[in-house]
């Protein structure tokens, strides 16, 4: 008897100490998985035709209001927000000429995604 109660206390003991490990694991984000499936932002830039290493604005606008930590991949700065889903970041045109592609990683609703912006054609000069 004192054997079979000594189990059933080894085993409750794992089973609360396990519970303690699963919780102190990071979780993934809860939310739905997929695409993004919210409005396509749309990417103004000025000029409108980068030049090679010379500074850049884009503003992305279009973006759902709720958006958080909105991050161009491979910028060295930051976006800011300058409205109501629109947002707004100063850098320079790559080194090289020809396609820029510009990918937009954000959080929406607890869920991080990874889309497309543009495709801009950086010019070696005017």
């Amino acid at each position: 008897m004192i054997t079979a109660l000594a189990h059933g206390l080894i085993g409750s003991v794992l089973a609360v100490l396990l519970g303690l490990v699963a919780a102190l694991v990071p979780q993934p984000p809860v939310g739905p998985s997929g695409a993004y499936n919210g409005p396509t932002p749309t990417i103004a830039l000025q000029p409108s035709r980068p030049i090679v290493k010379r500074p850049v604005v884009l503003t992305i606008a279009g973006l759902p209001a709720a958006v958080r930590d909105l991050r161009l991949v491979g910028a060295r700065s930051l976006p800011h927000p300058i409205g109501h889903g629109d947002w707004r970041i100063r850098l320079r045109a790559p080194a090289q000429p020809g396609p820029w592609m510009i990918t937009l990683d954000f959080r929406l609703h607890g869920t991080a995604y990874s889309i497309p912006g543009a495709v801009v054609q950086v010019a070696l000069h005017r």
